[in-house]
Parts: structure tokens; C-alpha cells; sequence
């Protein structure tokens, strides 16, 4: 995640705009809605990655964390104390930069990216006899705790 986030704070994504640039792509278009994809198009100008945030906002204010919610494309750029946000977040983000960028993407599939990221975090927890840390991590995402914590 730490990775994730240097690349992101150094906007070293391959967006279409680049990858035209160094003539990785025929075109610069963004391929879920034809305008020319930026970085900031491609995490949040989209059509598509604004559907993506309207879901994990709309998981966050199920979760009373309305503080925590993204409205701005500064908001990506922002570290949060509680660490499951910004594990979903990073999660979310990682997705975006995929050559093939998610699309039609609702809020069951915004939670079951986070339910990954918490998955994989279970795991190691159970491995390191640290079960409660996690359960004490994820259980502000309220959705999540009730299909996966028990």
C-alpha cells in the first residue's frame, strides 16, 4: 500500500494521456467514456470512477463516517487515522489504475474490493495470533462487519 500511495502522491499512473505519450497507446481516450484521460480523470473526473466514490461514500455514511468521505479529488490524496479507510481507499485506487478500468461498478462491488483488502488482512492476523487487532480495525465499516467479521 505504501508503494500504491508513493505512486499516486507522484501521479506515476499510466493513464491514457500518458501511455499515448510514450506511444504505449494509439490514442488517449479514456475507455469507459472517450474523453482524454488524465490522471485525475482517470481516479476521479470519470463518469464511472465518480460512480465508484458515490458507492464508498455512500458505504462510509452507512457507517456513521461521514467525516471520512470523499468529495474532492484532494480526498484521494489524504491519509486518514482510521487505517481501514485508507486500506479501502488505496484498494479502490489500486483497481483504477488497471489497463482494464472498472466500470458499472455499484456498491456491492465497491464492498466486496474492501471485503479483499480485509480478507487478505484477516488472514495475516489469524496467522500472527492477532485476530482482535483486525476485528478492531474493520469493524467501522459496518457492511463489512456484518458478512465478514465473524
Amino acid at each position: 500500500m505504501r508503494a500504491l500511495y508513493f505512486r499516486l502522491v507522484n501521479k506515476d499512473f499510466f493513464s491514457y494521456e500518458r501511455m499515448l505519450k510514450f506511444k504505449m497507446s494509439d490514442n488517449d481516450k479514456c475507455p469507459r467514456c472517450q474523453e482524454t484521460e488524465t490522471t485525475k480523470h482517470m481516479l476521479w473526473s470519470c463518469k464511472e470512477s465518480k460512480r465508484i466514490w458515490q458507492a464508498f461514500n455512500k458505504i462510509l455514511s452507512t457507517s456513521n463516517m461521514d467525516s471520512e468521505l470523499i468529495l474532492d479529488y484532494e480526498d484521494l490524496y489524504k491519509v486518514t487515522n482510521i487505517s481501514a479507510i485508507t486500506h479501502s481507499k488505496m484498494k479502490i485506487i489500486q483497481e483504477m489504475i488497471q489497463i482494464i478500468r472498472p466500470n458499472k461498478w455499484d456498491e456491492s462491488k465497491v464492498l466486496k474490493s474492501i471485503q479483499e483488502v480485509a480478507n487478505i488482512e484477516k488472514y495475516i492476523a489469524i496467522k500472527n495470533n492477532k485476530l482482535q487487532n483486525w476485528i478492531t480495525k474493520w469493524k467501522v465499516i459496518k457492511n463489512l462487519y456484518s458478512t465478514s467479521l465473524t
